[in-house]
């Protein structure tokens, strides 16, 4: 048989068409997926870093640069898992910290933030500024204020103009009901940096408590000027439309969100406040019952699934949804209102008043606590005590008409 030899240039052809069909480079893939995020295309980004981890799943880079793109995205189970394992595969923790950190307190774990964040284990966490400020956040959210106050003004002493530091002091002043104060704050950040979003949507919401809804509105805009892709502007807008009963509007500032991140989960939380005012409680708790398959800990969503157990009678889901809340933030009034209010309903009347001689000290004037008080005393047949505070809750809420009617009973009892 006739050996058939292929002709030199043809062979030389073949050989060099099928080495254009290698893998493209971990350069070349990176470098595509960096130019569709600054283009502010994060899917096709997301789905470019994929390509190449599938084709070089050591890159520590592009995994800890996806990780960033799905915590933006709202993705913060995905992001976890990228960023721990772009540590695993030798991306610099220092630098991946700040991004890890941001990814665990947006979950709502913020004891695993200090835990991640803790100086023993990475020591630029008490030099870093971006470092010491997210450790602040976490004693922020935690209510433990001093705390994140001494931190914040250590991340200044570093860095004078730290806008995030400053921010974050401003946070806490508006948490200490010192609006005046945070405001200060804030104008000094936006008279040096008049375009920074987390200042102008701070500045919006205490606009927006003081009723100057308009003002408010402008610079939640003004923020989306700055980055089409923030999401927090899209949720203030959302809340202030839930707030007037806007809810179609709602609805179209959700959608828009959901454009820019389909996975956001306080945008899931807002469907499920969305839900619940359109009296359709029961698709809210599962809407809500999602989001928390997905950030466990997450305070919002777990005192609204416990405020929608309560009005359904699910005391025990209620319970532990509430203890989920304070475990995370152990000084959250509202849950520890609500959790009293479901211990007198399970008739756990002693475990209620013990928790009610604590608040009742450290919030004499509240007039939701005075009522309860009044409840548990009455339930253990101490007239005496429920009328004191009954009269004095309704001194403090004189049109209260239901108030008016326990004090009448009481003095009947």
């Amino acid at each position: 048989m006739k050996k058939y030899t292929w002709p030199s240039a043809l062979l030389l052809s073949l050989v060099l068409s099928l080495g254009g069909c290698g893998k493209p480079s971990a350069e070349a893939q990176l470098q595509k997926a960096r130019e569709y995020a600054a283009k502010g295309e994060k899917k096709a980004a997301i789905i470019e870093f994929k390509n190449l981890l599938a084709d070089y799943p050591e890159n520590a880079d592009a995994r800890r640069q996806l990780g960033q793109l799905y915590l933006e995205s709202g993705e913060t189970d995905a992001a976890l898992i990228e960023l721990k394992k772009a540590v695993e595969h030798g991306a610099d923790k220092v630098g991946t910290a700040s991004t890890l950190a941001r990814a665990l307190l947006a979950k709502g774990d913020h004891l695993k933030a200090l835990e991640y964040l803790d100086p023993k284990k990475i020591p630029e966490a008490d030099t870093a500024p971006a470092l010491i400020v997210l450790r602040g956040h976490a004693f922020s959210m935690r209510a433990m204020f001093d705390d994140a106050t001494r931190l914040y003004q250590a991340a200044l002493k570093i860095d004078p103009k730290y806008a995030d530091a400053s921010i974050g002091l401003a946070r806490v002043a508006v948490m200490q009901r010192q609006p005046d104060q945070a405001m200060a704050l804030l104008d000094g950040v936006l008279a040096h940096s008049p375009a920074n979003v987390d200042a102008l949507l701070m500045k919006g919401d205490l606009l927006r408590r003081n009723g100057e809804r308009d003002l408010a509105i402008q610079l939640y805009e003004r923020a989306l000027s700055a980055d089409k892709n923030k999401e927090q502007a899209y949720l203030s807008l959302i809340a202030m439309a839930i707030e007037s009963n806007q809810l179609p509007k709602a609805r179209t500032y959700l959608t828009d969100l959901q454009k820019v991140s389909a996975n956001n989960l306080y945008a899931r939380h807002l469907e499920a406040v969305i839900l619940l005012r359109e009296k359709q409680p029961d698709q809210a708790l599962t809407k809500i019952l999602e989001v928390l398959k997905l950030a466990p800990t997450l305070p919002a969503s777990n005192l609204m699934a416990a405020n929608i157990e309560y009005s359904k009678g699910m005391y025990q889901q209620a319970i532990a949804h509430l203890n989920a809340v304070l475990a995370n933030s152990p000084n959250n009034l509202p849950a520890q209102r609500l959790l009293v209010a479901t211990l007198l309903k399970q008739n756990e009347v002693d475990k209620a008043a013990e928790l009610l001689n604590k608040l009742t000290e450290q919030y004499p004037d509240d007039t939701a606590l005075l009522s309860l008080a009044g409840e548990a005393a009455a339930r253990k047949r101490d007239y005496a005590k429920a009328m004191s505070a009954y009269s004095r809750a309704a001194q403090l809420d004189p049109k209260s008409a239901e108030l008016r009617t326990k004090v009448a009973m009481a003095r009947m009892a």
